[in-house]
């Protein structure tokens, strides 16, 4: 008899973070596994606060993946989202990367969409205002 525990760990889906220039797994062990695997836009310079900065970051990533057997659908984008409290543009340039991103490669977004909202009153109401007009732009995966 199968226990509960293998059952579920029979059934875990694997995804790997990567960015660009710093990965935490290799593309061999993705493939291996089967795993989706999620894209940071930043690379060794850091978060870019320009959204054509940050889709340049995503198609390198996609690239990188496809090259190495990765399927494209695979691969999901994350825009990275920052806190309005530190930058008010912050939002905007996150909703700019996943219009971009959406529109020029058709991938899946994840986003870690409370990190909008970070050390905020409010957090709940900003969070939800932010959520729904990211979602306005198509597959969008919250992570939050």
């Amino acid at each position: 008899m199968t226990s509960v525990m293998e059952t579920q760990k029979d059934s875990v889906i694997r995804v790997f973070y990567a960015a660009v220039g710093t990965p935490m797994v290799t593309g061999r062990k993705v493939k291996e596994f089967g795993a989706a695997v999620i894209g940071l836009t930043m690379d060794n310079e850091g978060i870019p606060t320009d959204p054509d900065v940050r889709l340049s970051i995503a198609e390198k990533i996609l690239e990188r993946a496809v090259k190495i057997g990765i399927p494209a659908e695979d691969v999901v984008i994350d825009p990275l989202v920052l806190t309005i409290g530190a930058d008010s543009m912050a939002g905007l340039v996150t909703l700019q990367t996943i219009e971009r991103a959406s529109d020029a490669f058709g991938v899946n977004i994840n986003l870690g969409a409370s990190n909008i909202s970070f050390g905020l009153p409010e957090r709940h109401t900003i969070n939800q205002a932010f959520l729904s007009l990211a979602m306005l732009s198509p597959p969008v995966l919250p992570a939050q």
